[in-house]
């Protein structure tokens, strides 16, 4: 199974550039479509509601203090991304 690293990288790789609070918000969404459709979780950590949106602590503390963020950043736990990454739909990204 993925991870909201991995999962991250994956959205910058297809998006680009982004502020922490997209970056946040999308693997939010993702993972909710992902629930949606598929009944099961694109990924295993979870998300805490904060005063401005859905945040993963795991993926805060690591961009933390940056404004915006980039695949270079963000740490993958595995080299390579896993086939259940490829799980993420455009849809999302599309969307929001």
């Amino acid at each position: 199974m993925a991870n909201v690293f991995d999962t991250a990288k994956y959205i910058l790789e297809q998006s680009g550039t982004m502020s922490t609070m997209k970056l946040q918000k999308l693997c939010y969404y993702s993972q909710a479509w992902s629930l949606v459709w598929d009944d099961s979780p694109l990924f295993n950590e979870d998300f805490q509601a904060w005063t401005n949106g859905p945040v993963c602590s795991e993926l805060f503390f690591k961009t933390q203090g940056k404004y915006s963020v980039s695949t270079r950043q963000v740490r993958v736990m595995k080299r390579v991304v896993k086939k259940t990454c490829l799980k993420i739909k455009k849809t999302p990204l599309i969307e929001y």
